[in-house]
Order: C-alpha cells, then structure tokens, then sequence
C-alpha cells in the first residue's frame, strides 16, 4: 500500500489513518477507547465557530443506502473506534490555502481550529497541510471532486492524542474516523 501511492488523495487518507475510539454507534461520545471519549458536557460549537468550517457534523444524519454502505465498510476497519458523518463546505476550496483558518468539526462537540500552512494544487486535486491553533497538532488534507481525503492528529497539553481520518461517502457528506491507535496494524 506505501509503494506507489505518495500524494494520491485515498492514499494520504490511508496514510494518515494507519499513523495514528469501539463505538460505533455514532452519538454516545462517552463510550469506546479514552483516547475517543468527550465529555457530554462539551457544549456544541458556537454558529459563530461553524460560519468558517470545513466540515460540520450532522448528527442523526439521513443516509441513502449507498453511503450507508460506505460507512458500514469503514465500521469494519478494526482502528475505527467512532464515525460521525459530516458536511462538506460549499467553498471548501477556498478555506483550504495557506495563512487561511477555518474550523473542522470531528463529532458534535469537538471542533479543531485550523491554519494552513502548505497548499499544493496538482491537476486533479489539491493537497493542504496545516496546524491545529492552540494545541500541538497537525491536518493533511487532499481536496478533489468527490470531496476532502486524510486526516487529523492533536495532542492538547493536558492529554492524550487523538488521531481523525476523512473521508467522502458521497452527497457532500463525508466519514470522521476518531482511530483507535491500538488496533493500528504495525506492519
């Protein structure tokens, strides 16, 4: 999988995800792995916070079956501890360039303030890499016409790490893995 696959979009996405909570149940965020764990009493992102975001999760999402499909191949990944299922931006393209911040939601309450640092544009996608604003952290993204492929990784100062893969479904609506770094296969 690592050989030929360098700065291919479903590539970086994997890439990501094997770096890196076992609820699958979508809206239980106190459930599965600590690493995955948010605490109920979170509150959900202001609209303020949401005006400039990349990705915005919609709990109790409807979804045709064809994307429900997609999803429920992605619960069967063993790393995959938690997915929500997001929306995609309208201008998406716009909010991925450098200097550029923007918030990207990972589950209905938790959302990472973001700041790019790196865009690439290749002729059929976009890459962007940036950093997570107010904690140790980073963001690879790869933007094409089916959506944003790759990944989120974040330490805050008083815990432990947490690694989010992304992924489109279809529909402008994508997957967010919270990855259970512990069933990350090493080989």
């Amino acid at each position: 999988m690592r050989q030929s696959c360098f700065f291919m979009p479903r590539c970086v996405a994997v890439a990501l995800l094997l770096s890196g909570c076992a609820d699958l149940s979508g809206p239980n965020l106190t459930r599965g792995p600590a690493v995955c764990r948010e605490s109920a009493a979170e509150p959900a992102p202001s609209a303020a916070a949401l005006a400039d975001s990349l990705l915005v999760i919609i709990p109790d999402a409807a979804l045709t079956a064809e994307q429900a499909a997609r999803v429920d191949g992605l619960r069967s990944r063993p790393w995959a501890a938690r997915i929500e299922i997001a929306r995609i931006a309208d201008d998406a393209a716009e909010l991925l360039q450098p200097g550029r911040e923007f918030m990207l939601g990972v589950s209905p309450t938790r959302s990472f303030p973001l700041q790019g640092q790196r865009f690439s544009p290749f002729s059929s996608y976009l890459y962007w890499s940036g950093r997570v604003t107010g904690e140790f952290g980073e963001a690879s993204l790869a933007f094409d016409h089916n959506g944003v492929y790759g990944g989120l990784t974040s330490i805050p100062r008083d815990g432990a790490g947490t690694t989010y893969g992304i992924e489109p479904i279809g529909g402008g609506l994508h997957a967010v893995t919270c990855v259970d770094g512990s069933k990350v296969p090493t080989d």
